[in-house]
Order: structure tokens, then C-alpha cells, then sequence
């Protein structure tokens, strides 16, 4: 669904014009009723983590939501993602299920109308803290603008390329493309729950042992993948297709089929075995 050019179009025409009336919106809001800035010393209790399509993205949140379950054991974590994105969020396994709000995206219109529904849902809720990890969209930020929440967090744009997602964001984090988004993910996290004033960047240092994934599913016997697969090991798992939403990172099908034609010559006992979804199957035939 997020390949749709109708989508991209209402992202970018609506969504800039929705974020720049939220954003006043707000700033009215602050002046009419005079509220305080957030106190720095409140640790959030009720947090929201905004990440709608990608489910690499998702796994590299895994880091934050460990930060911030180590942090305070008791923090109640709800997550907004998309239909697509569901699996990856069970198999990570970090929170519980009714914490998961989830937006159907079959199609563009089955997307708004889903994305209406549970944001009428998610606004009965007052969280303390939302954090929108999305990097590129500008519908998270509309998403962020009309729930009820104390503070509100995400990638900001600054002086270098991107796109306008409004000025609602209490804190504000510029994303760095010459580190993991593990650790952008990670930055952003820790300055939004810790209040961190001093912007653009975190000004900490982020140890790599704060940023590895670590599974939390048990791995599978030797056994049991060569019941699914059908034949005998070791293997090679190879996932050859990005999908067409980025098909720019796809490397050129005869690349692969002379990787594969080498690492059999050089291990011949091995198997390789072609991974993805349905969609790329063709892709995956084609190499093969």
C-alpha cells in the first residue's frame, strides 16, 4: 500500500498543508491557555512509539524499547504500526499484544479509514510521551498532531534536506545518515524521554552494546528447518528483493546468480535458499 502514488500524492500536498494547520493550531492552543513547558525532571509513564511501514525499522527499535523497559520496568509501551508490520512486532515479542494499535493497509482507502478508527480510539488516551520514528512520511506527524499526549518527539529536519512535518514536536532530534538507525532510533528515544534540551543531536555517547538487536526467539533446531525446507544442510539464505517500494537497493538479478554460482562452487555442500514474500517470488524464480 505505501508504493501507492495516490498515497505519496495526499502525503504531499495534504500532508504539508495539514502540518503547517496543526502546527498553528497548537501554538494558538499554547497561548490561549497558557500552558507550562513540560517539567524536565517528569519521566514518562504512558508512551507511545510511532513506526507505520518498515519492518527492518521495526527490529531496530528493539534497542529503545529495551532502554526504556530497563529504564522504568513499569512503563506502559503502546506501538502504532501498520497491518503489514504486525508480524514483525508479535515476533520481536517486547509488547504485549492489546498494546499494539494496528491501521489496515490493503489500500489507500482502507488505510485512512482504519488510521481514523484507531485514532479515535488511541485519543481516549492521554500519553505522556509520543515518539515518531518515521523519517520520510508526513502522515505519522499528522498522527502525532491530533492524539492527546504531554510531549511529542521526532526527527526534525533542521538545515539539511527533508520534508516540513510540522512544528508541534517538543523535542526534536536531527537524523544522521552516517550512523545505524539503531542508533538514530536510540538518540532519539533517550532525548525524548530524559527532556534533553540540548539539540540537535544527543549529546551522549551510545555505547554498542546499548544498540545491538538481540533475539528474543528461540532459534531453530537443524531439525526443524530441514522439516520446512524439505532438504538437507547447511544452508544459505538469500532474500534477493527489497520490494518496489526501494527497489533502487535491489542489486541486478545476474549479480546474485553469480554470487550463488560461487559460493556453491566453493561450498558444494551447501543449499541455497531463496526468502521474502509472495511478492518476490518472481524475482527469486528468475535468479535461480
Amino acid at each position: 500500500m505505501q508504493d501507492s502514488r495516490t498515497l505519496r500524492n495526499v502525503d504531499r500536498y495534504v500532508g504539508k498543508a495539514a502540518c503547517g494547520l496543526i502546527s498553528l493550531v497548537r501554538s494558538i492552543g499554547r497561548l490561549v491557555t497558557k500552558t507550562p513547558a513540560s517539567s524536565p525532571n517528569f519521566l514518562p509513564k504512558k508512551i507511545l512509539l510511532v513506526e507505520l511501514f518498515e519492518m527492518g525499522a521495526s527490529v531496530m527499535l528493539s534497542p529503545s524499547i529495551s532502554y526504556l523497559q530497563k529504564t522504568d520496568p513499569n512503563v506502559e509501551i503502546h506501538a502504532l504500526v501498520s497491518r503489514t508490520c504486525l508480524p514483525i512486532w508479535t515476533a520481536i515479542g517486547k509488547l504485549d499484544a492489546d498494546k499494539i494499535h494496528v491501521i489496515e493497509s490493503d489500500s489507500p482507502v482502507s488505510f485512512l479509514l482504519s488510521a481514523m478508527k484507531v485514532l479515535l480510539s488511541l485519543r481516549k488516551i492521554r500519553f505522556d510521551l509520543i515518539i515518531d520514528y518515521e523519517l520520510f512520511m508526513r502522515i505519522s506527524a499528522l498522527f502525532v498532531g491530533v492524539l492527546k499526549s504531554r510531549r511529542r518527539a521526532g526527527f526534525y529536519r533542521y538545515n539539511l534536506e527533508g520534508l516540513e512535518r510540522g512544528e508541534f514536536y517538543e523535542t526534536r532530534c536531527a537524523f544522521n545518515q552516517n550512523s545505524h538507525i539503531s542508533r538514530n532510533y536510540l538518540s532519539l528515544t533517550k532525548a525524548a524521554y530524559e527532556s534533553r534540551t540540548a539539540l540537535p543531536n544527543y549529546k551522549d555517547s551510545l555505547p554498542l552494546e546499548e544498540i545491538l538487536v538481540r533475539p528474543t526467539i528461540p532459534r531453530a533446531t537443524q531439525a526443524e528447518v530441514q522439516h520446512i525446507l524439505g532438504v538437507a544442510g547447511p544452508y544459505f539464505l538469500i532474500c534477493p528483493d527489497v520490494g518496489s517500494t526501494l527497489a533502487v537497493r535491489n542489486y541486478p538479478r545476474m549479480a546474485f546468480a553469480t554470487v550463488i554460482t560461487e559460493l556453491l562452487r566453493r561450498y558444494p555442500l551447501h543449499r541455497v535458499v531463496m526468502i521474502g514474500t509472495e511478492e518476490n517470488a518472481e524475482t527469486s524464480q528468475a535468479i535461480l
